[in-house]
């Protein structure tokens, strides 16, 4: 079982131009979403990057070059004042992957962000044999404890009470978990000050407020 710390690379923040892209769905046409996806971000040097998974626009943060950092960190600034960051600077989307036996089982949802990293550290906080909800966006998944294990449910939009009991999406051991989440939660550190690092060259002022913001550490 492994955990993937990710930021979401959208083809449409980084292309010049609105290129076509594919008539169907990524579920469909993955091999065609990842070529309109590598199109796209290659107008701003990035196309060298890979996601987790064919028509996903995840990308394993530990990849990122400090070239592509700058690209990135430019797109989250072009529209804050940054007079007023402290309010208009936001998560950075993006959350954490889980993956068992070489299978994507859970990635972040809509309006997931690499700050979702405080619901993941509840599970070993709160686990218990009820379900629990895990906020990853939307649809969100639930989280039970059974014996040494954790149990993650499908997705969902619905409530703990309503759920189905046979709807299991994976299983996986609390200790390995745990093991995990320890290497998720190094990597968010460094990530945070890589982002400080970069906005202090880039001659951005605030970077190390900028940079917990953006992470989710503020």
């Amino acid at each position: 079982m492994q955990l993937i710390n990710t930021i979401e690379i959208s083809p449409y923040a980084f292309s010049r131009e609105a290129y076509d892209f594919p008539n169907g769905s990524s579920l469909e046409l993955p091999e065609e979403w990842n070529q309109f996806w590598k199109k796209c971000i290659s107008d701003k040097n990035l196309g060298h990057l890979e996601s987790i998974r064919k028509g996903s626009y995840l990308v394993d943060i530990r990849t990122l070059r400090d070239d592509d950092l700058v690209e990135i960190l430019k797109n989250e600034l072009k529209e804050v004042e940054l007079l007023d960051f402290e309010e208009q600077v936001g998560k950075i989307n993006g959350g954490i992957v889980l993956m068992d036996n070489n299978e994507i089982y859970i990635e972040p949802t809509c309006c997931g962000d690499i700050g979702n990293m405080k619901e993941w550290e509840k599970i070993s906080q709160h686990a218990s044999n009820q379900w629990n909800e895990l906020w990853i966006g939307h649809p969100w998944i639930f989280y039970r404890k059974d014996n040494q294990f954790i149990e993650f449910s499908n997705y969902t939009e619905s409530n703990p009470k309503d759920f189905n009991e046979n709807e299991i999406l994976v299983r996986v051991s609390q200790s390995e978990l745990q093991t995990e989440f320890k290497k998720i939660v190094e990597q968010q550190n460094d990530f945070e000050f890589r982002i400080r690092k970069t906005l202090d060259r880039m001659g951005i002022a605030h970077a190390e407020q900028i940079s917990k913001l953006m992470t989710g550490h503020a």
